[in-house]
């Protein structure tokens, strides 16, 4: 194959068909995002200590936990997870969570329920797996 095909078809093999409404690449990766971090470790540590809020640290090494546990599965995960990719999870999630002192809480009338529908349901299974196993809990302290 000529170099210049080479490089064509190499970039269109890693090129990832994202679905919008999963955030799963069809046959390459699959990202994990800050809302889901952030939403399943509240909910988590809510149901299990009655803790509301997390630190920026906490969801960062939860997050490489999940995507550890992905990879191993055989599931190519990436992390999203950037000061960039924060400040948008809080501008859109901002109904649900606010920020203060490097911490992310559940908002004042927002019900595990309303985290539950609205972020959490529309994980996929893969990524829901490894949000639950016991090893990526562990970051957060509740497993």
């Amino acid at each position: 194959m000529e170099k210049i095909g080479y490089y064509i078809y190499k970039e269109r093999k890693m090129e990832a068909c994202i679905d919008a409404k999963l955030y799963k690449t069809i046959g390459m990766c699959t990202f994990i995002k800050m809302e889901y971090l952030v939403a399943n470790a509240l909910v988590e540590l809510y149901e299990n200590k009655k803790i509301d809020k997390i630190s920026l640290a906490s969801i960062q090494n939860y997050g490489i936990k999940v995507e550890k546990v992905l990879n191993k599965s055989g599931t190519q995960a990436i992390l999203l997870y950037s000061s960039q990719y924060t400040k948008e999870f809080l501008q859109d999630y901002s109904d649900y969570f606010t920020f203060e002192n490097n911490y992310i809480k559940i908002k004042s009338g927002v019900t595990i329920d309303d985290i539950r529908n609205h972020i959490l349901s529309y994980v996929s299974v893969d990524i829901l797996l490894a949000l639950l196993d016991e090893n990526s809990l562990k970051a957060i302290n509740v497993a």
